[in-house]
């Protein structure tokens, strides 16, 4: 409902004053709220031609084709980002996701070791340099990236999840069992995590403690089995 007023407010705007740059911003998000990419897209690219160095009308244009599936254009129109802001982590971050999504994983390391170079305190970098890695099956160097990314938030549940995983599928199970858990404390109701830690628990013939953390699953997501 609120979503609607705002779009009410910003069509009369734009309709009394149809070069509002702000106006059409804002109405291409609510676009993208509503999954509406098609028009989302239009809106940006009205603002991308009547304020040609704002960064933000890009990114949002960019995601707003990667919504339509149209990721060669994400990738033109992040590129034409680049050439306003060369040196901007959060255009090349945003190249590196849609990199991933084309499943072009050297493509998208190669950007986000552009953006550590500079900030080598970037977690979220180093979380997605470690799938980029993993995807291309360099355990080893994915392994570092992401033991990085946890080093800098150690309580992030997604960097531990994906640490413990890698470790799962190297069957270093006592080294998964530890970001498991860590991972679980902050996201306690992500099933994966319960049937990751029941997994390594049966492996191990820990039946007690499997069936344990399978009831627990259960009970945080009672349809799990169904």
């Amino acid at each position: 409902r609120e979503v609607e007023k705002a779009e009410k407010i910003v069509n009369e705007i734009i309709t009394e004053n149809p070069k509002s740059v702000e106006a059409h911003l804002t109405r291409g998000r609510i676009f993208l709220l509503k999954k509406n990419s098609t028009d989302a897209v239009s809106e940006f690219r009205t603002v991308v031609t009547e304020r040609p160095r704002y960064i933000p009308a890009y990114l949002h244009l960019a995601e707003a084709h990667v919504m339509n599936e149209e990721l060669d254009l994400a990738i033109d129109t992040l590129l034409n980002a680049q050439k306003v802001a060369p040196e901007l982590e959060d255009v090349m971050k945003a190249m590196s996701q849609v990199c991933v999504l084309k499943k072009d994983f050297k493509e998208a390391e190669s950007w986000l070791r552009k953006i550590l170079d500079k900030n080598p305190e970037d977690a979220f970098s180093y979380n997605m340099l470690g799938k980029a890695l993993e995807a291309q099956k360099v355990y080893n160097k994915a392994e570092v990236a992401f033991q990085k990314a946890v080093a800098i938030r150690p309580t992030w549940p997604e960097a531990n999840y994906n640490l413990a995983r890698l470790y799962l599928i190297q069957e270093k199970g006592k080294e998964a069992l530890e970001h498991f858990e860590t991972a679980l404390k902050t996201n306690p109701d992500n099933p994966a995590i319960y049937l990751s830690l029941g997994y390594i628990f049966q492996k191990s013939g820990e039946k007690g403690k499997a069936k344990a953390v399978y009831e627990k699953a259960l009970e945080r997501n009672p349809n799990l089995w169904i």
